[in-house]
């Protein structure tokens, strides 16, 4: 269900249902859906510099282990359609939230995610 989430994320649709089913149907926590997306974000960036230097991508050399191959194709057409800054932007982004989830209190940690989630759509 999170691969779905973030494939949905990643292509700008509207998250805010499977979102909400996560966090309060399936009672994932904020922090793991933000480190789950960070993961994620950098398994692109680095299907994108191997297909920048290489011309092609090959899971097995990127990650270390092989993926089905339609996931690896995933991987790379999704990786390709960001360029470098806005990856820069999405590392930053995530990082500040990872950081507001864990130390700032009084927020609410749903709200303050969604909010996140869709300025992250915005740089896409």
């Amino acid at each position: 269900s999170m691969d779905s989430f973030i494939t949905k994320l990643l292509d700008k649709k509207d998250i805010k249902e499977e979102f909400e089913r996560l966090v309060e149907g399936d009672g994932i926590e904020e922090i793991r859906i933000i480190n789950t997306i960070q993961a994620h974000v950098s398994q692109l960036f680095l299907f994108h510099a191997y297909i920048k230097m290489h011309g092609s991508f090959d899971a097995k050399a990127i990650l270390g282990y092989a993926l089905p191959t339609p996931i690896a194709q995933q991987r790379s057409h999704q990786s390709i359609k960001i360029d470098l800054a806005t990856y820069h932007k999405l590392f930053e982004l995530l990082a500040i939230t990872e950081y507001k989830l864990k130390k700032v209190s009084g927020v609410e940690k749903n709200a303050l995610l969604l909010s996140s989630l869709i300025k992250l759509q915005s740089y896409l």
